[in-house]
């Protein structure tokens, strides 16, 4: 979870307190509410996905090494969209 835990480090932090404090409930629902940030591998999976992602926080550029193809405009702009969407469903308790 590195790259997710630099797109939502609350969230990571929260789960792994969570986890290490034994609070199951909690852990379960932390967990849940991360495994939306998959959604990001919709338009292609794998490292591309995650470079493009930390690329709209200003994290990280889109690069990576061949074989692999970074994502373009349009695939990072849904990737935004995707991260967009999360944050507002974490807003609205979801």
């Amino acid at each position: 979870m590195p790259g997710f835990s630099m797109l939502a480090p609350d969230l990571t932090r929260k789960l792994f307190e969570a986890g290490i404090g034994g609070d199951a409930v909690a852990a379960s629902r932390l967990q849940a509410r991360a495994l939306g940030l998959t959604k990001i591998h919709t338009a292609r999976p794998g490292v591309p996905a995650m470079k493009a992602a930390l690329s709209t926080r200003g994290l990280s550029s889109r690069h990576v090494s061949s074989p692999l193809r970074a994502y373009d405009d349009d695939e990072t702009a849904r990737v935004a969209t995707i991260l967009a969407d999360w944050a507002r469903d974490a807003e609205d308790g979801q």
